[in-house]
């Protein structure tokens, strides 16, 4: 009997689901820096323009609010795309499973 045949449905849902929404999160996180600076805020309005003044060049970084916005919506986004793909194939791969147990009792 195969793992897959073990396993109840729902569970391999969940973590499908639970797979998905982390791979989409963690995406959503390492996006954000690039996002950030395309959209200009990295850039610290006083401070830059100080430093420019003395001839230093500041790093800035991404704000928090922004990496947390991203991964979540990279999530939501990866947990949707799963939800639907599904249930584009789930009702039949449902029924495939119980006809397999009913073979086997």
């Amino acid at each position: 009997m195969s793992l897959q045949q073990k396993l109840h449905p729902e569970n391999t849902s969940r973590v499908a689901d639970v797979a998905g929404t982390m791979a989409g999160a963690a995406a959503g996180a390492l996006a954000a820096p690039s996002l950030a600076s395309a959209t200009g805020v990295t850039v610290i309005p006083v401070i830059t323009a100080i430093g420019k003044l003395i001839g230093l060049s500041l790093l800035s970084a991404t704000p928090v609010a922004w990496i947390a916005g991203t991964a979540f919506a990279g999530g939501l986004a990866t947990l949707t795309a799963t939800r639907l793909l599904k249930g584009i194939g789930g009702d039949r791969r449902e029924a495939q499973i119980d006809d397999d147990r009913r073979r086997q009792q």
